[in-house]
């Protein structure tokens, strides 16, 4: 615009003619119009010179604006791949919130499955209840009957006592006597035999004395009486066999008698003998045989009442289920076990014990929350496990330590933001014994008003 105006003027200047001088410019004017032409000169230049420093401005101006161009166009992708990103998330977000509708409908399924289940063992119980209130009826009939039965025994078990005491004396007495008569019978057997044969040798010398006066009186008659005493010869010899034969009968009765009388005495020795052995037993340990006889009592009333026992035996369960479901309602000891933690994050920390004084569940009172170290109440196996979370690009270094030895060790290392470093132990301890937490390298953990880093142990 302002270059088409100074062409005008040019033009405009330029034109003026002189009437006088036949085309010429008139002199009169001219050094007015030099002027007037060098002003003109002068403003035009000025304004070309604004001009040209708005066209350098605009072009300026219109390069930052092309630079804006192009990071506008940059923000826009990186937008545009956030916003795509974002969308993704979004996706998977809206997922995640499904599977937890799906499992949250699970979770009150189950809830109401397990709120059916408990009214069902709540009714259970009360039906135990009322029945274990008839068991202890029943058992309390059943023991005095016992002790009616008990001191019924008793009773007769004196008068038995007496009863054997008096057997006893008198088997003593009769293998007193069977022994006396044992005796006088060895001692009369030779006595007998002698007498025996020496009868028989007198007839026999009795007979001979005959044959031979015979003899001499007639000798006739000597021939008949060698008959006779050859006769009497095989008489005599078959006298002596018979003789022999009962003698050895009458020995081999005897022995076999003796023999048997030998044994009975043996047996009544023997017998004798566990009865003083149970005299004095049941003199010296009455009550413990009267205790074993009432066991064997109990032992076959409690056959008798098997399913009375069954069912005091699924009382018993129930009873020891609704204990542990409780926990401590009737007073039972709580099981050994901890879970502490610490509820605040130390970027910075670096000393030796880390001491979790945020206590979850302490149960048996061994974890002593100012010191950090669990003191063993009794000997067993237990488990122990720790969770730390480094702070920021920290790495650190924990120990499970027994009794100044590390056991095990967690490593939270560096390659990335917040690491965590978990481990597990197996450890025997005998009461008394002292584990704890001790840092072995690097510094600084993370956690929360919801412990992270934690420790828990527990006894198996």
């Amino acid at each position: 615009m302002l270059l088409w105006i100074f062409c005008c003027l040019c033009v405009t200047v330029n034109g003026r003619l002189s009437p006088l001088t036949d085309d010429e410019i008139l002199n009169t004017t001219s050094l007015a119009e030099n002027d007037f032409v060098n002003k003109n000169t002068d403003v035009f230049r000025q304004l070309l010179n604004q001009e040209t420093l708005i066209r350098i401005a605009l072009v300026k101006n219109v390069h930052d604006l092309m630079k804006d161009m192009v990071d506008l166009k940059q923000n826009m992708g990186v937008t545009d791949r956030r916003y795509q990103d974002a969308e993704e998330e979004i996706l998977l977000l809206k997922r995640e919130v499904q599977t937890l509708k799906t499992e949250s409908k699970n979770v009150k399924e189950q809830v109401l499955k397990f709120q059916l289940e408990f009214a069902d063992i709540e009714d259970r119980f009360k039906t135990i209840e009322s029945n274990f209130t008839k068991v202890a009826n029943n058992r309390t009939e059943y023991e005095n009957e016992l002790d009616t039965k008990r001191q019924l025994f008793e009773r007769n078990t004196s008068n038995v006592l007496e009863d054997v005491k008096i057997e006893v004396r008198h088997l003593s007495v009769t293998l007193l006597d069977l022994n006396k008569h044992f005796l006088d019978l060895d001692r009369s057997i030779p006595n007998l035999v002698e007498n025996k044969l020496k009868i028989m040798s007198e007839r026999l010398n009795e007979s001979l004395d005959m044959g031979r006066e015979n003899l001499l009186l007639s000798n006739s008659y000597h021939e008949q009486l060698s008959r006779n005493f050859s006769v009497l010869e095989n008489h005599h010899y078959r006298i002596m066999e018979m003789m022999s034969n009962d003698i050895n009968k009458t020995i081999y009765g005897l022995k076999a008698e003796v023999e048997q009388s030998q044994n009975d005495q043996l047996k009544l020795s023997s017998a004798v003998s566990s009865l003083e052995v149970f005299r004095l037993n049941m003199t010296l340990n009455s009550c413990d045989d009267i205790n074993k006889t009432i066991y064997g009592l109990k032992a076959e009333v409690e056959q008798s009442q098997n399913d009375q026992l069954k069912l005091s035996s699924a009382v018993s369960s129930l009873e020891v289920f609704r204990l542990n479901m409780t926990l401590n309602s009737c007073g039972k000891a709580a099981p050994v076990g901890f879970t502490v933690g610490v509820t605040s994050s130390d970027s910075s920390w670096s000393g030796s014990t880390l001491v979790f004084p945020h206590v979850v569940y302490n149960g048996g009172n061994g974890y002593n929350p100012s010191t950090g170290i669990f003191t063993s109440p009794t000997d067993g196996t237990y488990v122990f496990f720790v969770n730390v979370n480094v702070y920021g690009g920290n790495y650190l270094y924990l120990d499970i330590v027994l009794n100044e030895v590390s056991k095990v060790r967690s490593m939270s290392h560096n390659t990335a933001q917040y690491m965590t470093g978990t481990n597990l132990a197996v450890l025997r301890l005998n009461k008394g014994d002292r584990v704890w937490i001790r840092r072995h390298r690097g510094k600084g953990y993370y956690s929360n008003s919801v412990p992270i880093t934690t420790f828990s142990g527990f006894l198996l």
